[in-house]
């Protein structure tokens, strides 16, 4: 992962940890799901000049009935030829385990644009955050995901936080 990316990855931290933070100073926390973390996401990434892609058609034909398989978000930078693939997951209980397989095989099967090359899978899994010695950590065990966090980001209240933290799935 190149440096633009990783400025990507950490302000995506950041924003998205602020952002939860700031909805459930307003009382929002019970209406939180992966989509009300779109819009900060979009905004993020267009402010340091990434192409936005939202639901990306995989091309991957479907397997029955549905739609085709999408990512949440798709990023380009057609000048320096990079492209990121992001799936953002809410945990829905978060003190239990949370399943990601399907999340980490969309990612994989990611391929670049022409001429690009892929500089980041990344999984931005979003909710309850434990702080420890000032390092976030994820209250919900994520399976099928066998990296550390890239970045993790959490504020709010002392030892319990929203957050989120962000892995890359290349391998």
């Amino acid at each position: 992962m190149g440096q633009r990316t990783q400025k990507l990855v950490e302000a995506l931290c950041d924003g998205v940890a602020a952002h939860l933070t700031l909805l459930a100073r307003c009382g929002l926390w019970p209406a939180y799901s992966e989509y009300l973390l779109y819009d900060p996401i979009v905004r993020i990434a267009a402010h340091l000049q990434w192409k936005v892609s939202c639901e990306y058609a995989l091309p991957k034909k479907k397997t029955g009935a549905g739609d085709n398989p999408r990512l949440d978000f798709f990023f380009s930078d057609d000048v320096r030829k990079l492209d990121v693939a992001v799936e953002v997951k809410w945990p829905r209980d978060t003190n239990k385990s949370c399943s990601v397989k399907k999340d980490v095989a969309k990612l994989r099967s990611v391929r670049a644009t022409k001429g690009h090359k892929i500089d980041g899978r990344l999984l931005l899994v979003a909710g309850y955050h434990v702080v420890k010695d000032d390092s976030p950590l994820l209250t919900c065990k994520l399976i099928g995901l066998s990296v550390g966090p890239r970045c993790a980001r959490a504020l709010g209240y002392p030892g319990r936080a929203w957050g989120a933290s962000v892995y890359d799935v290349a391998k």
